[in-house]
């Protein structure tokens, strides 16, 4: 029996895509890096989660999960990542 279900995923997919949407204020190279930084980590933490949620349940879809972790898909391809996990 999987510890997590639909409900779990969907709330966690949404906390991250609002984070990836959460600003960084100001203009310059400084900013751009801390856009950087935030999208990579949470990429990563993205990634962990559907790891984790694939173990806890075989009918887990990490490929459609990732995508709706991301506020835009064609500019946070998220789900391509799965393959080099």
């Amino acid at each position: 029996m999987s510890k997590y279900d639909r409900l779990v995923w969907n709330m966690v997919a949404k906390r991250i895509r609002d984070k990836f949407t959460d600003t960084v204020e100001g203009e310059g190279h400084q900013n751009t890096v801390r856009k950087l930084y935030r999208s990579g980590v949470l990429a990563e933490l993205a990634i962990d989660f559907a790891k984790g949620f694939k173990r806890d349940n075989p009918n887990f879809d990490p490929i459609k999960w990732l995508d709706q972790c991301s506020p835009d898909p064609d500019t946070y391809m998220l789900s391509e990542l799965w393959e080099y996990s």
